[in-house]
């Protein structure tokens, strides 16, 4: 990417289609997504920052509700049946 001249508050970009897709968070300008990048298309970086910054922030919060979540998914592992089911040719008494 670059700058290829100023505005009153801003630059004039200069990026590749592959440079512009990666910035709005897609792989390449063939991935899903990246087809709707055209001519006048308004790019919110300032909200896809926003939104990155509160994860970071937020991080020891997320990272202890995961620790959480996969407590709680052990705990729902293998249940033993209460009565075993009958064997072939057996009886129970």
């Amino acid at each position: 990417m670059k700058i290829l001249g100023e505005t009153d508050d801003g630059y004039i970009l200069q990026a590749t289609k592959d440079e512009v897709a990666r910035c709005v968070g897609v792989s390449s300008r063939f991935a899903y997504g990246a087809q709707q990048l055209k001519v006048g298309v308004v790019i919110q970086v300032n909200a896809m920052y926003d939104q990155i910054s509160s994860w970071r922030a937020r991080r020891t919060d997320i990272e202890a509700a995961q620790r959480m979540l996969r407590a709680t998914a052990d705990l729902l592992g293998p249940v033993v049946p209460l009565v075993e089911p009958e064997a072939k040719g057996e009886e129970l008494s």
